[in-house]
């Protein structure tokens, strides 16, 4: 097995919002380090900055620029990928031209375009997670939950990724309530305590993985267990939850570059997403120690029942980002609404759509 030793982590000073904007004005690197970027690769001098240590569900970060990104006349190397220890730090780094891409939540994203940065989301990285709203007894509906908003629920703190994915199925779903109105909610930021605290009786709702489901059934009776949403499946299409940001700046002096990257990540996408074997050769290749094969098949069916790897025409949406935005907003996780426009770069993601078709 190879293993990736190019995962390092740097700390570099916090710099206030407004430093980090004017950094923006530096130098911008790609294929031929300014001007328009029309012409044809290859494509070099290209840096991803991310912000946390490589995974089976971020595979597709390395897989689309190591080994796809050829296709697409892209040149990185493992030296070319850097891990960081907050978004912060590593936007402040691409914003000062040390790095030209950055991945992360599309939360962090959007904050940073609040914050007056100049960033834009220019490619999915990933589409959520194979979650579930579980509940016991005798809620068995979303409606059912609705009626009983002093029932026990185990969900994180305001803002936590629980109570935003519960919200955007209610919002997708025309509920009339959030996870900010149950008046009886257990605060557990981690995943093993809310499948403790449901198996225990000590809360009746929570947001499971989906392979946690049949510990549950198991355990309490399926007919006393019910899924009241597939997360994924209910809530609006085309929300990104990580994505790949850029300054504006780079993106309109290197598009070539920006939509060969996007391209050579959603080819990735696909072939992780449709054929195993593919996705375990990556991860055997990529992670260290090997993970046992029976974990990474179940990781990999989420990735490919629910497309967690995003791909194809509409893996951003207006409507998608729309719904995270005001999610967001109600959740106290951004101040403001944020126009669409003002956060995707929809030209480039459109172009390595149409690019990767042509290769296809």
């Amino acid at each position: 097995m190879t293993a990736f030793p190019g995962w390092r982590t740097t700390a570099i000073a916090l710099a206030s919002a407004a430093a980090l904007a004017l950094t923006a004005c530096g130098t911008s690197g790609g294929s031929d380090g300014g001007g328009s970027d029309e012409s044809a690769g290859p494509y070099t001098d290209i840096k991803l900055a991310r912000t946390s240590s490589l995974d089976s569900g971020e595979i597709n970060d390395v897989v689309g620029p190591l080994e796809r990104g050829s296709t697409y006349d892209l040149k990185m190397s493992e030296s070319d990928i850097e891990d960081f220890q907050s978004p912060s730090t590593a936007l402040q780094v691409v914003l000062s031209g040390e790095s030209q891409i950055y991945t992360g939540s599309a939360i962090s994203i959007l904050q940073a375009v609040q914050q007056g940065l100049p960033v834009k989301i220019f490619c999915p990285q990933s589409a959520g997670y194979d979650t579930r709203i579980v509940a016991t007894g005798d809620i068995a509906t979303l409606e059912d939950l609705g009626k009983q908003l002093d029932v026990p629920i185990a969900i994180e703190g305001p803002g936590g990724p629980v109570n935003m994915l519960m919200d955007l199925v209610l919002e997708a779903k025309g509920m009339d309530y959030r996870s900010s109105d149950f008046t009886k909610p257990t605060i557990l930021e981690d995943n093993p305590a809310r499948l403790s605290a449901l198996l225990s009786g000590d809360v009746r709702v929570t947001v499971l993985n989906a392979y946690q489901i049949p510990t549950v059934e198991q355990e309490l009776g399926k007919d006393n267990v019910h899924v009241l949403s597939n997360i994924m499946a209910d809530m609006e299409g085309g929300v990104v939850n990580a994505g790949y940001a850029a300054s504006q700046k780079w993106l309109d002096e290197n598009e070539g570059a920006a939509v060969a990257f996007c391209a050579s990540v959603l080819d990735a996408n696909k072939r992780l997403t449709e054929d195993f074997d593919y996705y375990k050769t990556m991860n055997d290749k990529y992670l260290e120690p090997d993970m046992e094969e029976a974990l990474l098949r179940q990781n990999w069916e989420a990735i490919s029942n629910e497309h967690l790897f995003p791909f194809g025409a509409d893996s951003i949406t207006k409507a998608g980002v729309e719904s995270l935005v005001k999610v967001a907003v109600d959740n106290g996780v951004l101040d403001s609404d944020i126009a669409f426009d003002d956060a995707v770069n929809t030209d480039i993601l459109k172009k390595a759509e149409a690019l990767v078709e042509k290769n296809s």
